[in-house]
């Protein structure tokens, strides 16, 4: 069976999303107050805390989760999804590195 999946234009480049769903189970918010956090929580209550370890900036902390609104691969609050998931991998969101086996390509290479 072929994998499904959905084109995304960014910086003049196409890129492709296997939509493994492997960047809903482990995300990070970086260099957020406790209060920002707490904000993304109220407003997105599936988003579920893994790890929480100190950043750079006293006061500040990196937030590991996961989203428990997956069913199975598909996400069940697509239309309303954080900005944060739409922008992925285009964001703070672990910018620097894609997760292991993620189907997001450009040029069939790994790449962002």
């Amino acid at each position: 069976m072929a994998t499904a999946q959905k084109s995304y234009i960014g910086k003049n480049e196409a890129w492709k999303c296997g939509m493994c769903a492997m960047c809903c189970t482990g995300m990070e918010l970086v260099e957020l107050t406790p209060d920002q956090w707490a904000y993304y929580q109220k407003k997105y209550p599936f988003l579920e805390l893994t790890d929480k370890t100190p950043a750079k900036t006293p006061g500040e902390f990196n937030y590991e989760f996961k989203c428990n609104a997956l069913d199975g691969k598909i996400c069940t609050v697509y239309a309303k999804r954080p900005r944060f998931c739409r922008q992925y991998p285009f964001n703070d969101v672990k910018r620097s590195e894609l997760h292991d086996g993620c189907g997001f390509k450009h040029n069939g290479k790994w790449d962002c």
